[in-house]
């Protein structure tokens, strides 16, 4: 079976409204994210830091050795966010975090849901463990990736690496990030200009 592909109706798992499997798969996973949402509304700095502590133990746990690729660069991401975040650090030009809370606070609930091994689909069922985990934190970045544009740009980070810009629409300026804007407002063009 194909990473993502539904067996019953062989598209995309959840995108078929006509597929029963599909539409159980979306369905649950829109009440994960409401519920997402809901818990961002109950973050604070503790639950954000014991968050990062939880996630940092995470990477080298045994889950963590079978997780895809994409899910170690989301983790590697949302951390960052996190930190620089509660932390209010500055850059190299002494500019202040420009990330808003509300980015903070989905990228814990994220991070942690990321992170648990028992969740919509548990990680330890081959392929299909890790997709609940990788369509949530691909949702929680298109809900925040003008703020996690920016933040890359201020942090000199590769946006494209993380999943947050095109690589082509990145290279030429196509994201809104890079070039004179970019430049003005943090010091610094994105890495891919």
């Amino acid at each position: 079976m194909k990473e993502g592909i539904c067996p019953d109706c062989g598209q995309q798992l959840g995108s078929n409204p006509d597929c029963s499997r599909c539409k159980a798969f979306k369905e649950k996973l829109d009440e994960r994210w409401e519920k997402l949402q809901g818990e961002a509304k109950e973050v604070d700095e503790e639950k954000a830091i014991g968050t990062l502590q939880k996630a940092e133990k995470w990477k080298s746990s045994f889950w963590a050795k079978f997780a895809p690729d994409k899910i170690l660069r989301m983790v590697a991401l949302f951390g960052k966010v996190i930190y620089d975040g509660v932390k209010g650090v500055e850059n190299e030009e002494g500019v202040r975090c420009p990330v808003p809370w509300h980015t903070v606070a989905l990228s814990v609930v994220t991070l942690a849901y990321i992170i648990s091994p028992f969740d919509l689909i548990p990680d330890f069922i081959p392929v299909l463990g890790w997709l609940d985990d990788l369509t949530l934190g691909m949702l929680t970045l298109a809900a925040i990736r003008e703020d996690v544009r920016r933040y890359c740009v201020w942090r000199g980070l590769d946006p494209v690496h993380y999943g947050v810009c095109e690589g082509d629409a990145c290279a030429t300026g196509g994201c809104g990030f890079c070039g004179a804007e970019a430049e003005q407002k943090f010091g610094k063009k994105c890495v891919n200009c």
